[in-house]
C-alpha cells in the first residue's frame, strides 16, 4: 500500500465534496450518513465538519468518539 502525504491527501480531497460519515450505535451497529467538506480544505491533518449542537451525530460523538470517513471519487 502507497504512503501519500498529507499534502496529496489534501489535493484529492479537494475534489470531493460529500464522503460518509460512520459512527457506533450504543448496541454496537454503525450509522452513516452524508456529510460535506465543502471542498474547504487546507489540510493539516485535521478534517472539520459542521451540524447542530443538539444532533444525533453529536450524541453518537460523545458516546463514542471513533469514527470514519469515506470518500468517493
Amino acid at each position: 500500500m502507497a504512503t501519500l502525504s498529507l499534502t496529496t491527501v489534501a489535493k484529492h480531497m479537494k475534489k470531493l465534496d460529500i464522503c460518509m460519515m460512520i459512527t457506533m450505535t450504543r448496541r454496537g451497529f454503525t450509522k452513516s450518513r452524508p456529510v460535506s467538506n465543502k471542498k474547504d480544505v487546507a489540510y493539516k491533518g485535521d478534517s472539520f465538519f459542521f451540524t447542530c449542537e443538539k444532533s444525533g451525530k453529536i450524541k453518537k460523538l460523545e458516546a463514542n468518539e471513533n469514527l470514519r470517513l469515506v470518500f468517493e471519487g
